[in-house]
């Protein structure tokens, strides 16, 4: 279960003990699970565990009629929860207790509870829609230059257009400044076509979803231009909270003498430290985001370049 319901959200940690053989006081939390329509989910697989890398699962259970399911374990402070059902996206998150009452007297904490006691956590399961193929794969955010020179990118090639590589279109713009190696990298992407651009959709804490995107590419609500250091993250701010899930961008976009969007290609970007993975759909005009993970367009990706999110 602790592979099912957490590895494959990226929820997992390897949390080590500073307290040796202190026993754990102990947490209860209890997991509503809802779909997006915010109605019980009955007959998930929720998952519960704590924060001790390689400890068995023990918190787990099903969903009831009410979308609930409450487990009691002991834990050095946080718990780790999921959900997935068939037919949904997996999702989960991490919770952290407060030490209460208990205060900071180590000796009584076996026979003490994290507070607050059986706060109730939200898991909203996402339903499946019609996953595609798509131009998938994971990239160094940084270009090959990184004196602010513009450099392209083309998402079906996988590459940078000449001359720094073989992309023949040019359909997001990379300018760079700084460094990773000294953590000051400045990265600006901008689009070369009027109404061409980039929407940030942000982490607001709480379960995640494995489906970091949304579904459909909205029609509107994207920007130009922004700038992001190599965490993904808008510059200026900080911390892996601050990480956006995702973006979604609008390239290749044909207008009318109006300014009307009459044709254009919609992706995502999951951006990761140091790293950006991109989807790319193929079908002009068709804004789904969902990705197939059985079906890459690429067909030669080296293992650094896989996929393994939808």
């Amino acid at each position: 279960m602790k592979t099912q319901l957490f590895m494959i959200v990226g929820l997992m940690s390897i949390g080590v003990s500073a307290f040796g053989q202190v026993s754990m006081p102990e947490a209860t939390i209890s997991v509503h699970v809802v779909d997006e329509a915010g109605q019980p989910v009955m007959g998930a697989k929720v998952g519960i565990e704590d924060d001790v890398f390689g400890r068995p699962p023990s918190g787990g259970g099903v969903s009831d009629e009410n979308g609930l399911h409450t487990g009691t374990l002991r834990t050095w402070g946080s718990l780790f929860y999921g959900a997935q059902m068939d037919g949904y996206y997996a999702a989960g998150g991490e919770y952290q207790f407060d030490l209460g009452a208990m205060g900071k007297d180590t000796s009584q904490w076996g026979t003490s509870k994290w507070s607050p006691h059986n706060p109730t956590v939200r898991i909203v399961l996402t339903k499946k829609g019609d996953t595609i193929p798509m131009y998938a794969k994971r990239i160094i955010i940084a270009p090959p230059v990184l004196d602010g020179t513009p450099v392209g990118f083309d998402f079906i090639a996988g590459d940078w257009t000449a001359p720094h590589g073989l992309g023949k279109t040019t359909d997001i713009i990379f300018s760079a400044t700084g460094s990773i190696e000294e953590s000051n990298l400045n990265l600006e992407w901008s689009f070369p076509n009027k109404a061409d651009g980039i929407r940030v959709y942000t982490f607001e804490g709480g379960a995640r979803s494995e489906l970091r995107s949304p579904k459909q590419a909205p029609d509107e609500g994207y920007v130009p231009t922004i700038t992001v250091d190599a965490e993904g993250r808008p510059w200026g701010q900080t911390g892996v909270s601050s990480r956006p899930l995702s973006f979604v961008f609008r390239v290749r976009t044909v207008v009318d003498e109006n300014g009307t969007v009459i044709s254009a290609h919609y992706g995502k970007i999951y951006p990761e430290a140091y790293n950006m993975v991109y989807y790319f759909n193929p079908t002009a005009n068709s804004r789904t985001l969902e990705y197939d993970l059985k079906q890459n367009l690429f067909k030669n990706v080296k293992s650094y370049e896989r996929v393994n999110e939808p």
